[in-house]
């Protein structure tokens, strides 16, 4: 047993488990907000090659670069590093296939999440309950939602209201507007 930056790691035979301790943030949720408000498409060019930089070690240098990541304070940082992760998947978390099924199942969301891969739906319910916590107001769930899900189905999500294009890096535009409703409805009751 290790103890590393709040954590408990587990080995146990080939596979490595571990266990979240609580740990205090230093964050207000505002600032929070703030950085999953802020944009991550168009931002500075110095600040988008640091990123890029970051997600490139995490990925090849291994726990030095965990450990590093454990120590990020910059909240710009640590959402931007999420959000160029999600869209940098090999496959989308919310593909195709989970977009039919919530189109299919989107009368019973629990239903809905139920049938999703298991890792897709920890994935989504860890997120949704991270930003219940931070009690955003409804225009600030909407946009982060939004922008989360350009992220979660590497498509652009446009906006009803003011036709605001929430778009990830890589983002194609999808003619699926009912997914992307079922989707939405599927957030706001898990929030």
């Amino acid at each position: 047993m290790l103890e590393l930056y709040g954590r408990t790691l587990y080995n146990q035979s080939m596979f490595l488990f571990i266990k979240f301790q609580p740990v205090e943030i230093p964050y207000q949720a505002e600032d929070v907000i703030r950085a999953f408000l802020s944009d991550h498409v168009n931002m500075s060019e110095g600040l988008a090659r640091f990123i890029r930089q970051y997600r490139l070690e995490l990925n090849q240098k291994g726990v030095g670069a965990w450990t590093r990541l454990g120590n990020e304070k910059n909240l710009y940082i640590l959402t931007g590093l999420l959000f160029l992760w999600l869209e940098h998947l090999r496959h989308p978390l919310l593909g195709s296939d989970e977009l039919t099924t919530v189109v299919l199942h989107s009368y019973d969301h629990l239903e809905t999440l139920r049938r999703l891969p298991t890792e897709t739906s920890n994935t989504l319910e860890y997120l949704f309950r991270c930003i219940a916590t931070l009690e955003p107001t409804p225009l600030e769930m909407e946009i982060i939602l939004r922008r989360l899900s350009a992220s979660l189905t590497q498509r652009t999500v446009f906006s009803t209201k003011d036709m605001i294009t929430h778009a990830g890096y890589h983002s194609i535009i999808t003619e699926k507007g009912r997914q992307v409703k079922g989707l939405f409805e599927i957030y706001v009751s898990l929030l």
